[in-house]
């Protein structure tokens, strides 16, 4: 019965695109932007048994955005700074969530992407995609809790090393390249 009704939709979906690009001397040419309209929703709204990678299959923007802020929340309990942009467009809401540790100095390089839509290949190489929030937002925690234990970053470590000698008499210019030095030759068992 599933194989059916996806060969019904597969076949639903290659009449639509039939239509919009109906123009044989240029196929890249849309000739009905309806059918391209009602392809892409039936593709991004999984009617064919699949969706977008990172795509929060039938999500209305109240669902998007609680989840965003949900692990924002969570994130926050324990010490992290988390921070939301809700965002939308014409294929719909988005939210993306930034993490940094004020701990370890570290951070996740990628947001965290909540969305009902998809995103070109080059925008989704920039963001993490959350697909099903009840499962993956554990896992971000967890993930979280993964980077701390890794302790201070490089950069953390040798500002406090720098706070360090300023408060101690040095100069700032002074402070910044004797602390790369110490980093350099691991030397931050000397007292510092």
């Amino acid at each position: 019965m599933v194989g059916g009704r996806t060969q019904e939709n597969m076949a639903a979906a290659q009449a639509l695109q039939n239509e919009a690009f109906a123009d044989p001397q240029n196929p890249l040419r849309i000739t009905n932007p309806q059918a391209l309209s009602q392809l892409t929703q039936m593709i991004t709204s999984g009617p064919m048994g699949f969706a977008p990678a990172g795509v929060i299959q039938g999500a209305s923007r109240e669902f998007i955005r609680s989840s965003a802020d949900d692990l924002v929340a969570q994130l926050q309990k324990l010490g992290f700074q988390a921070d939301v942009q809700h965002t939308g467009s014409r294929a719909g809401p988005s939210s993306y969530v930034r993490v940094y540790d004020p701990q370890t100095g570290r951070f996740f390089e990628n947001p965290f992407r909540f969305s009902g839509h998809g995103k070109g290949p080059r925008e989704a190489a920039g963001v993490s995609e959350v697909s099903n929030p009840e499962t993956e937002i554990p896992k971000i925690i967890e993930q979280a809790l993964i980077m701390r234990e890794q302790g201070p970053s490089k950069m953390f470590k040798k500002q406090a090393i720098v706070d360090q000698l300023i408060e101690q008499g040095a100069n700032p210019k002074q402070a910044y390249k004797q602390a790369e030095e110490i980093l350099s030759k691991g030397l931050l068992d000397n007292g510092l």
